[in-house]
C-alpha cells in the first residue's frame, strides 16, 4: 500500500479514537507500526514527534525509492540494448 493510501486510511480510523491517537508521538508510533519494512527501519530511528513531519518524510522515502528503482531499471535496459 502506498504511503499516501495509508495515510488517508490512518486519518479515516482516527476519527473514531479518544485521545488516544491525539497526542503526538503515540500517534506516529502508530502509523510507523502499519508501515511497510523498509520505511519503517529508516523512519523509526528519525524518532520523530510531529505527524506531518513523518508524512512527508514517509512520502519522500517512498518516492526516493520508486525514483532510484526506475534508474536501475533503465540502467538494466541500457545495458541489455547495448551489450
Amino acid at each position: 500500500m502506498l504511503v499516501r493510501e495509508y495515510v488517508f486510511k490512518f486519518k479515516e480510523v482516527e476519527k473514531y479514537s479518544t485521545l488516544f491517537y491525539h497526542l503526538g508521538r503515540i500517534k506516529c508510533i502508530k502509523f510507523e507500526d502499519r508501515l511497510r519494512l523498509e520505511l519503517r527501519k529508516v523512519v523509526g530511528i528519525l524518532d520523530i514527534f510531529y505527524f506531518s513531519s513523518l508524512i512527508h518524510k514517509c512520502r519522500f522515502l517512498e518516492d526516493f525509492e520508486n525514483h532510484q528503482n526506475n534508474t536501475l531499471q533503465e540502467k538494466k535496459n541500457y545495458l541489455d540494448t547495448n551489450l
